[in-house]
Parts: structure tokens; sequence; C-alpha cells
């Protein structure tokens, strides 16, 4: 996954806990549902933002099952690409130094750099 993450609160956070852990089998499996659907959807949604011109970050894109602990349901939505972060919330301007060629060429504008 990536370095940060995500975090709801939820009003009434302790209450629902005691709630969770107080419910029967049937009850928490339908959590465990609600949340695996919920967390499917996030992954949908974040696919859908993401670039897919190569398809390597719109790939990695991916939800993990939820998991019952002793006073919580929780899954995971997310991608172990280290640049994701960087697509999704963009960077400083810098200086990009040609390496291979004597130039930059972008097929999207039309245009020669260096």
């Amino acid at each position: 996954m990536a370095d940060y993450q995500l975090s709801i609160d939820i009003i009434g956070a302790k209450e629902l806990q005691e709630a969770i852990s107080s419910v029967s089998g049937v009850a928490r499996h339908a959590l465990l549902d609600a949340i695996n659907k919920t967390a499917i959807d996030l992954e949908r949604l974040a696919r859908s933002k993401a670039p897919h011109r190569r398809g390597g970050l719109w790939n990695s894109i991916h939800a993990e099952p939820a998991k019952i602990t002793a006073t919580n349901i929780e899954a995971h939505v997310g991608t172990n690409l280290k640049y994701a972060v960087y697509q999704e919330k963009g960077t400083k301007a810098h200086l990009v130094q040609v390496v291979n060629k004597k130039v930059l060429y972008s097929k999207e504008a039309n245009t020669f750099y260096g």
C-alpha cells in the first residue's frame, strides 16, 4: 500500500465499537459484507480517476478484504506504487535532465524541449 492513508472518524465511534463487539456472528458478517462492498466501490472510484495510458497505476489499485479484530472491522484500498501519491497530489516544479537523448519531446504538446 502507499505511504499515506485515509482515516475516517465516526461520531459515536466508541459506541459503534462496543456495538460491533456485542453483535452476533450473523450481524458481524453482514457488517463485513457491507465494508467489503464499500471497499470495492472505492477501488472502482480510484481506478476511474487514475490515468491508464500504460496501465501500471490503474492495475495496481486494489481492495484488500475486510478483517474482523476484537474491536474493529477494517478494509484497505490502495496501491503499492511509490509514485502514486505524486500522481495524485502533484509535485513542485523541478528541472528535468535529458539523459539518453539530446532533447526531450512531448507527443501530446508536439513540442521539443532542450
